[in-house]
């Protein structure tokens, strides 16, 4: 037995229908604000990693204008719910005007591919995933001072990955040899995952499988949301070097 339609899933069900069938713009105006919280969600799940002069309101704005293109691409006979369709647009739309804004100082980038290195190198030797402790000596610095390079260097982790892993790869416009090449990539991925330290797997669990926000993880660690994104970009820098070692280039040297 199909469970009941709700009110709002019926008068959703009746915008989309209008819209779809005689281009009515009052519906798709009706439709997007109904979904304007997935763009405040998203930029509020990046938001943590990007340094004070990117302005909350330009990546609102990135935001909505994935969001129009959702609304306009979305294709209700492929079988995707639409949040999820949307959600990916909204991502990729927010990480796109990052990159044409240019910001990132490139020394951060080699000071990312340093710990990339690093992590890569202590984890050949050793047999295992190194410690925070190990990775700082091996970097030849402190603790402290190695967490506050793993949150000068957080947004060069979250632009890559983000659209590797969000949603499990969904995107109605890949074509099948892209599907398979992303499978082996997605699997690649999932090994190195259950590799992590358990902490930063569940960091990494609840950012991109349960779309928690960094300071809704801050809260289930009992640990400050600088502290949380700090073990988020531990763990992908960790998850760079694990693909590498398997022969995956690393995401985003093509760019």
């Amino acid at each position: 037995m199909l469970p009941p339609t709700t009110p709002k899933a019926a008068h959703l069900e009746d915008l989309w229908e209008t819209y779809l069938t005689y281009g009515d713009l009052n519906s798709k105006s009706a439709l997007v604000e109904e979904y304007l919280p997935l763009v405040k969600r998203a930029v509020s799940r990046v938001r943590p990693f990007l340094p004070d002069f990117v302005q909350e309101e330009d990546l609102i704005g990135y935001g909505f204008v994935g969001l129009l293109e959702a609304i306009d691409r979305f294709e209700r006979d492929k079988g995707v719910p639409f949040e999820a369709y949307a959600v990916k647009r909204i991502q990729g739309s927010i990480l796109d005007g990052l990159r044409a804004m240019s910001w990132l100082p490139r020394n951060l980038h080699r000071q990312a591919k340093h710990v990339e290195d690093t992590i890569e190198d202590l984890r050949s030797r050793l047999g295992r995933q190194p410690t925070e402790d190990e990775v700082a000596s091996g970097l030849g610095m402190s603790v402290t001072d190695y967490h506050m390079l793993l949150s000068d260097v957080g947004p060069i982790t979250l632009m890559p990955f983000d659209e590797i892993t969000e949603h499990g790869g969904i995107d109605q416009d890949s074509q099948p040899w892209d599907k398979v090449e992303r499978a082996e990539l997605l699997a690649a991925v999932a090994r190195s995952i259950e590799d992590l330290p358990e902490r930063e797997k569940l960091v990494v669990t609840l950012y991109f499988h349960r779309d928690l926000t960094l300071k809704e993880i801050a809260q289930i660690l009992d640990v400050s949301e600088g502290r949380a994104c700090q073990l988020k970009t531990q763990a992908l820098l960790r998850l760079r070097a694990a693909l590498h070692q398997q022969g995956f280039a690393h995401p985003g040297d093509a760019s």
